[in-house]
C-alpha cells in the first residue's frame, strides 16, 4: 500500500472511530452487564490459564480461545474498570468499519466515487444498532473478533485474486487470520463460502472458466483451515455440538429448517433495514421511502451490472447459516448473532449507487444514504440509551445485594441463597458478585426461577445431595484445585428450604432493594401443611374446584381466546380446540378458594402430534389471579412441558411450591395456556387437589 493511500485510510479510521465515540462515549462508563460477569470470573478464578486453549468456553460447547486471551489481556491491564473494557471494544468495532470500508474500496475500484461510498457503506456499518450495540456489550468482543480476523482474511484474499497475476503472499497469510477468527467465534465459518462468492463476483477477469477457478481456489484454500479448525474441535469435544447437537436425517433437518429458517430469514432482513422499527412507525416511513427511493434510482445500475445485488444478498445468507436454527435466540438479543452479515448491506447500497452513471442521480443517492444513515443512528442513540439503563440496574442489584449478603463487610452465616424477583437478565447473578467479591466463593447465590451458572469453591460441591427437596442439584462443568465452575439448579420445593435447611437464605427483589423473606417462607410452608391436611378432609375437599371440558347439557363455562372450540356430537366426549395462533387460552369463572389449600393442579389433555416443538412452543402455561388483583402477572404464572404425540397425558402441577401461589390468599380465576402454537388439542379436566400425587 503506497504512503498516500495509509494516509488517506488513516483519515477514514479517524473519521469513522470519531463518529462511533459519538455514539458510544456514554457507554465507556457502563458497568458490566450480564454475560459479562461470567466472562470476568472465569478470567478471575480460571487456576490454570493455559487449559483454556484447549477446552471448552465457559462451560459450553464451544471452542472460542482467542476471546479468553483477550480477556485475559484486558483483565490484566484493566481488572474491573469497564471503561477501559468498553473503549478496546470501541477501537476493535471502528477497524471492522475501516476493514470494511477498505473491501468495498477494493470491489468498487474504478467505480465513479467509488472510494466516497465506500466510506459511507463503512460509516453504515459503524453505526447500525445492531453493530453499536455488540460494540457496547463487553460479552460481544467474540463477534468483534471473530469480525476482525474475518475482514483482514477477506482483504488479503481480495488482494491475492485481484491482482494482474496472482499473489500466493497474501492468500498465505490469510489463512492464519481466518484460524483466528474461528477460534474467536463460530459465527464466521462460513468465511470460505463468502471468500468464494467474493472472488466470483469481483476478482480478475471475466465470468468465465478462470474466474470460477480463482473462486473455487479461494474457497479451497480456506476450507482446509475450516477443516484444521474442525479436527482440533473434534479432538477436544468428540464432537460438532453447539446448541443443539445437529443429526444429519430428513427428520431431524425438515421440521427444523421449515420453522426456524422463515423466521431467522424474515427477522434478519428487517432487522438489517429497519432494526426494530415497527414499520408504521413515524421514523419508519421516511427509512422505507428511502430505501424506496434509492432503489428507484439504482434499478438501472442494478440491472446493468447485477454483481453487488447478488454478492451482497448471498453474503448476508451466507452469514445466516451458523444461526439457521435459532430463532427462538433473537428475543434474546440478537445483534452480535447478525453482525458478520451486517456487512452484505452496505455491499448492496453503496455498490448500487457507485454504478449510478448520471451525476446528478448519483449524488442524490448518496443524499437519500446519508438520510438512512441519520435516521439509523437515531434509533441507535435510542436503543444505547436503553442498554444503558439495563446495565446501571444491574450494578444497582449488585449493590443491594452486597448490602444484604456482606452487612457491615461481614458475610452472612447462610451457605446457600436464594433469590426471588429477578427476571432472566441475571441468569449470571453469582459470577456477577463474585466477581468483585472473591470470598463469596463458598456460597451459592442462585435466583429462585432458574437454573443459573456459578463459580464456587471445592467445598460447595459437597453440599448437594440427589434426590433432596431442598437442596440445589449441581453439574461440574469445569473443576480444577480450588474452584469449580457449575450449573445449579434450584430446590424443588424451595418455599420449605428455610424450614429444613438452616444454611440457606431466601432475598427478594422488589424494584430498589432487597428483603429477606426466609421467616415468610417459612410461615408459608406451615401454613400450608395446616390447610392442606385440613381440605384433605372430605368435607372440606369438596370446596375445592373441578372442572370437566366433555360435553354435557349446558354450554362450556370458560372464556375463550386465539383458539376455537368445537363441541363433539356425543355427551360425554372432549372439546376440540383448535389453536388459531401462538397464544391461545382458556380463562375459568369466577373462582374463591385458599391457594394455601392446594397442593397440586391436575390438567389432563392431548396435544396434535407434533414432529418438532421450538423451544418457545416446548411449555404450556398456568396462571391465576387473587382475589385484589385486577390482571394477570408474570409472577402468577408455572409452566409445564408439554407432549406433542397425540396421547392423553396428566400434568401435574406442583402449585404449592411457588411462593406467589401461597402469598395469593383466595384465588379469584385461573387461565391455561396450553400450547404455544396453532394446533390441535384436548382438555378433559383441570383438578385442585390438597394432596400431590403419588410419584
Amino acid at each position: 500500500m503506497a504512503v498516500r493511500d495509509i494516509k488517506r485510510w488513516s483519515r477514514a479510521w479517524v473519521l469513522l472511530a470519531a463518529v462511533i465515540a459519538a455514539f458510544l462515549a456514554r457507554q465507556l462508563n457502563n458497568p458490566f452487564y450480564a454475560d459479562d460477569y461470567l466472562h470476568l470470573a472465569f478470567i478471575k478464578f480460571m487456576q490454570d490459564p493455559a487449559r483454556v486453549l484447549w477446552m471448552h468456553f465457559f462451560g459450553q460447547d464451544f471452542w472460542r480461545p482467542m476471546v479468553y486471551l483477550a480477556n485475559l489481556l484486558s483483565f490484566k491491564i484493566f481488572g474491573l474498570r469497564p471503561a477501559g473494557w468498553h473503549g478496546e471494544d470501541l477501537a476493535i468495532h471502528s477497524l471492522n468499519a475501516l476493514l470494511l470500508a477498505m473491501m468495498l474500496d477494493k470491489i468498487m475500484a474504478g467505480m465513479k466515487s467509488g472510494r466516497l461510498f465506500s466510506i459511507m457503506g463503512g460509516l453504515l456499518f459503524a453505526i447500525h444498532p445492531l453493530a453499536l450495540l455488540t460494540a457496547a456489550w463487553i460479552a460481544c468482543r467474540a463477534d468483534l473478533l471473530a469480525m476482525f480476523f474475518a475482514l483482514l482474511a477477506m482483504n488479503l484474499v481480495l488482494a491475492a485474486f485481484q491482482a494482474e497475476k496472482f499473489r500466493a503472499a497474501p492468500l498465505l497469510l490469510a489463512l492464519p487470520l481466518a484460524l483466528l477468527g474461528f477460534v474467536s467465534k463460530e459465527s464466521v465459518l462460513t468465511l470460505p463460502a463468502t471468500a468464494a462468492v467474493m472472488i466470483f463476483f469481483f476478482g480478475r477477469g471475466g465470468l468465465g472458466w478462470r474466474k470460477t477457478f480463482y473462486s473455487l481456489a479461494a474457497f479451497g484454500s480456506l476450507a482446509v483451515v475450516l477443516a484444521l479448525y474442525f479436527v482440533l474441535r473434534l479432538k477436544i469435544f468428540g464432537s460438532f455440538k453447539g446448541y443443539e447437537q445437529v443429526e444429519l436425517s430428513a427428520g431431524w433437518l425438515l421440521p427444523r429448517l421449515c420453522y426456524h429458517l422463515p423466521r431467522v430469514l424474515s427477522m434478519s432482513f428487517k432487522d438489517y433495514a429497519l432494526w426494530h422499527l415497527p414499520a408504521r412507525s413515524g421514523w419508519a416511513q421516511p427509512m422505507i421511502w428511502s430505501y424506496l427511493l434509492l432503489a428507484l434510482i439504482s434499478i438501472r445500475s442494478v440491472r446493468r451490472s447485477p454483481r453487488f445485488f447478488i454478492a451482497g444478498v448471498l453474503w448476508i445468507l451466507i452469514a445466516l447459516a451458523p444461526v439457521w436454527n435459532l430463532s427462538h435466540m433473537f428475543a434474546y438479543g440478537e445483534a452480535r448473532m447478525l453482525y458478520f452479515g451486517l456487512a452484505g448491506l452496505p455491499i448492496i447500497l453503496c455498490g448500487a449507487l457507485a454504478g449510478i452513471e448520471n451525476s446528478k442521480w448519483r449524488a442524490a443517492g448518496a443524499v437519500l444514504l446519508m438520510v438512512v444513515l441519520a435516521l439509523l443512528g437515531r434509533e441507535s442513540a435510542s436503543e444505547l440509551n436503553q442498554f444503558k439503563v439495563r446495565s446501571e440496574l444491574y450494578e444497582k442489584v449488585r449493590e443491594q445485594a452486597v448490602r444484604v449478603i456482606m452487612p457491615a463487610g461481614s458475610v452472612v452465616n447462610a451457605k446457600r441463597i436464594y433469590v426471588y424477583g429477578l427476571d432472566f437478565d441475571f441468569y449470571y447473578l453469582d459470577p456477577m458478585l463474585k466477581a468483585h467479591y472473591p470470598q463469596l466463593l463458598d456460597r451459592m447465590i442462585v435466583p429462585a426461577s432458574m437454573p443459573t451458572l456459578a463459580w464456587v469453591s471445592q467445598d460447595v460441591l459437597q453440599q448437594s445431595r440427589p434426590g433432596s427437596a431442598v437442596l440445589p442439584r449441581m453439574q461440574v462443568g469445569y473443576t480444577d484445585q480450588k474452584t469449580a465452575l457449575v450449573s445449579i439448579t434450584p430446590p424443588e420445593d424451595l418455599v420449605q428450604a428455610p424450614s429444613h435447611d438452616p444454611q440457606s437464605m431466601v432475598l427478594e427483589w422488589n424494584g430498589s432493594q432487597f428483603a429477606d423473606i426466609s421467616a415468610e417462607s417459612t410461615r408459608l410452608f406451615h401454613r400450608r401443611l395446616f390447610m392442606q391436611a385440613n381440605y384433605a378432609q372430605p368435607r372440606q375437599l369438596k370446596l375445592l374446584p373441578n372442572y370437566s371440558f366433555r360435553k354435557r347439557n349446558y354450554p362450556l363455562d370458560w372464556e375463550t381466546s386465539g383458539l376455537k372450540a368445537v363441541a363433539p356430537f356425543q355427551l360425554g366426549a372432549p372439546y376440540d380446540f383448535v389453536a388459531t395462533g401462538n397464544d391461545p387460552w382458556l380463562v375459568s369463572p369466577e373462582l374463591d378458594f385458599p391457594a394455601l389449600a392446594v397442593a397440586e393442579v391436575e390438567l389432563r389433555m392431548r396435544v396434535g402430534n407434533k414432529q418438532y416443538l421450538a423451544p418457545q412452543e416446548e411449555q404450556g402455561c398456568f396462571f391465576w389471579m387473587a382475589d385484589k388483583d385486577t390482571d394477570w402477572t408474570p409472577n402468577c404464572k408455572i409452566c409445564f412441558p408439554v407432549i406433542a404425540d397425540g396421547e392423553f397425558h396428566a400434568y401435574q402441577i406442583r402449585a404449592d411450591r411457588n411462593l406467589y401461589w401461597l402469598r395469593s390468599s383466595n384465588v379469584s380465576r385461573v387461565r391455561i395456556d396450553p400450547i404455544s402454537f396453532p394446533g390441535k388439542f384436548q382438555l378433559d379436566y383441570i383438578n385442585f387437589s390438597p394432596a400431590p400425587s403419588p410419584e
